[in-house]
């Protein structure tokens, strides 16, 4: 339940923004990360679903920890064999290190000021890896990635 409300919430945002929206999905997205550790801490995330879902969750968090504990439960989720999680760990570890003031490297977070375009957040290290190994963790190119964004600032006009 608590991962549907965190996709239906953003996608009701992205769909439909209201004022407010977005404190009151602040205030969900806390008390699902609550929630997460606390199943976490009694050892009930056990199936790659639950993993990934809990991943999910704490990648909406706010500080470096929620974001570890996303790349962690991200990777557990592969591990136990769910393949969406492959981006999702990637994405966990893009929002890690930029969360201790380090670049990003898969080019997974974007960013979009209110009248602003989108643009890939700095800092970013788009060379430390090749996009043989960005499509690895089925995450798009650099190349696809410029498109995404191009996509993303024709539809937001």
């Amino acid at each position: 339940k608590m991962f549907e409300q965190d996709q239906c919430e953003r996608q009701e945002a992205a769909n439909n923004p209201r004022p407010g929206q977005w404190e009151e999905i602040s205030s969900h997205d806390r008390e699902h990360r609550a929630r997460v550790i606390e199943l976490m801490n009694q050892n009930r995330l056990r199936s790659a679903d639950d993993f990934y879902r809990a991943a999910m969750i704490m990648q909406h968090g706010d500080t470096p920890a929620d974001f570890t504990l996303a790349h962690v439960f991200a990777m557990a989720a592969v591990q136990k064999g769910n393949k969406e999680a492959v981006w999702l760990s990637a994405a966990s570890f893009d929002r890690l290190m930029q969360s201790a003031n380090q670049p990003q490297v898969f080019a997974t977070q974007y960013y979009k000021n209110a009248n602003d375009p989108y643009v890939l957040k700095q800092p970013m290290k788009a060379d430390m890896i090749t996009d043989y190994i960005r499509q690895a963790f089925n995450v798009p190119t650099l190349e696809e990635s410029k498109k995404r964004l191009l996509e993303l600032n024709n539809k937001s006009d």
